[in-house]
């Protein structure tokens, strides 16, 4: 049984040493990870194909496949994983994650190795959470636009709902 290091990315690293040093992993992929990927290039007659990153260096870890579009990690999980050690750097890389947005879907070996159906399902769900996750992002990053300028525009003395209407398209303050 091959086993490979998860560590951390040595501190100091620029993204291009990083992704090198990457370059290994993505080389010789788990028995997992080889048929998750097959998995993700088959599907849809091969919509997915070129949409992922394999072994994606974001916040100090490597991502076993990231979809940068949509902001969903899937990592494939060993054994090794079972070990309180490599379970609580999965919690701190799983909140990183989180905090930056990005919706994880954990996988064991097991799960990707077996029932495919069951596989495919729960690869939807959280394509399905992702795209959700990603649309309440930008919903709110629009409310918090708009509370910015309506702040401004106060400030300046000016109508914020006069001014929003003629210059925010589509704002709450539109009729």
């Amino acid at each position: 049984m091959r086993i490979r290091s998860r560590q951390r990315k040595p501190q100091g690293l620029s993204f291009d040493e990083l992704y090198a040093a990457g370059d290994a992993r993505r080389l010789a992929p788990t028995a997992a990870e080889a048929a998750l990927e097959r998995l993700l290039n088959q599907l849809g007659d091969g919509a997915l194909r070129g949409e992922f990153k394999r072994e994606w260096p974001i916040e100090g870890w490597f991502l076993d496949f990231y979809f940068p579009s949509i902001r969903l990690a899937i990592e494939v999980d060993g054994g090794y994983h079972r070990a309180q050690a490599q379970w609580r750097e999965d919690q701190l890389k799983a909140a990183v994650l989180q905090a930056q947005g990005i919706i994880l879907l954990r996988l064991s070996n097991r799960e990707v190795l077996g029932d495919r159906e069951r596989l495919v399902r729960r690869l939807r769900a959280a394509w399905r959470q992702a795209i959700t996750n990603q649309r309440g992002s930008s919903a709110n990053e629009e409310r918090a636009a708009y509370r910015v300028v309506r702040s401004a525009l106060t400030a300046l003395r000016l109508s914020p709902t006069a001014t929003c209407r003629r210059y925010i398209p589509g704002s709450r303050a539109s009729g």
